[in-house]
């Protein structure tokens, strides 16, 4: 040290000099620097030990993500998971989730984990092949999307400062929502949505803001049980409908890239045929009468029928569902 110290000063250009360690300097050291920097005001000399340094990547968890997570244990990689999601609203490589996944039953997996690892699935893809809702207790998914509703407006500001996709996180609320219902009472749900859907001063927010921030997670919900559960329902006729949900064939558009007007994006609030026989009994046992139409898309998700929407997506999950093993009938979990 005292000779980089000593040398540098025959360089004029230099107007700092980092001596760093992973290790502590000791009180001589520092007297050293001191003294040596009374006689020399340029350049200035910076000590950077083990606390300085770990303060530092402290404050840049990306960098410390980026360079390091390679060399991460299991539950490493569970807790870069979980920091860079709730800290950065970034996703790890399905790689990661795959090995997380694998051992799952040896790592501490907490609700912030949980809920992370399960809006990285949705921005890989589906969660068909790694379901953490189905693969944990009951309880743990009600505080998965318990803990994903009190942070919800947190995701939303992240969200809208960042500028990422907010569809896995959208998407992750409404599959937490449709794993709790399947297993509590609405009543429950209803609550959680009134504790969590406050102002700062504890006031109920206003409707306008209800709809703001609980409209996607339901619509998201209502459109996949719709599609889903009437697929295979001797009531409905699924080819126009089916041509909807379908992606542009790629032959189509592949060449578009390469020119310069591009295609126009498909409507979001395009229309199409549902052809619904209304003499067919429901695949799932709703109780339809004199010609009436499938509950699904009778019902409407609003916020002031929201038990309304709740029961009948509770009796769709309930019904299309695998039986959880061992599973128990809690007091009033049925509606």
């Amino acid at each position: 040290m005292k000779v980089a110290c000593n040398n540098v000063v025959a360089n004029g250009s230099v107007d700092c000099l980092v001596i760093a360690t992973n290790t502590m300097f000791t009180n001589p050291t520092r007297d050293w620097v001191e003294k040596w920097q009374v006689r020399f005001s340029r350049p200035q000399i910076l000590l950077w030990d083990r606390t300085s340094l770990e303060r530092m990547l402290a404050e840049q968890p990306a960098t410390v993500l980026r360079l390091f997570e390679g060399g991460l244990s299991s539950s490493g990689h569970l807790r870069a998971l979980r920091d860079r999601f709730w800290n950065l609203v970034e996703y790890s490589s399905v790689e990661r989730i795959k090995r997380i996944w694998t051992e799952r039953n040896n790592l501490d997996i907490g609700v912030m984990e949980r809920f992370a690892l399960i809006a990285n699935e949705f921005a890989h893809g589906n969660i068909d092949e790694r379901p953490w809702a189905g693969a944990c207790k009951p309880e743990e998914v009600l505080h998965a999307f318990q803990y994903g509703m009190f942070n919800l407006i947190y995701l939303h500001t992240r969200i809208m400062k960042t500028g990422v996709d907010q569809g896995p996180i959208v998407r992750a609320l409404a599959y937490l929502l449709l794993s709790t219902v399947r297993d509590f009472h609405r009543d429950l749900i209803l609550e959680i949505f009134k504790l969590t859907l406050r102002t700062d001063n504890d006031e109920p927010l206003p409707i306008k803001g209800v709809e703001f921030f609980v409209m996607p997670i339901l619509d998201s919900l209502q459109g996949d049980l719709q599609l889903v559960c009437s697929s295979d329902c001797n009531r409905f006729s699924r080819e126009d409908s089916l041509k909807h949900w379908q992606s542009s064939d790629p032959f189509q558009s592949y060449w578009a890239r390469f020119g310069d007007r591009g295609i126009s994006p498909k409507s979001n609030d395009s229309a199409y045929h549902r052809l619904e026989r209304t003499t067919e009994p429901c695949q799932i046992g709703f109780d339809i009468c004199d010609g009436g139409g499938c509950p699904l898309y009778k019902v409407q998700p609003e916020i002031e029928a929201l038990d309304i929407f709740l029961g009948t997506i509770a009796h769709v999950v309930r019904a299309r569902a695998p039986d959880r093993r061992n599973r128990r009938e809690r007091p009033g979990n049925g509606g």
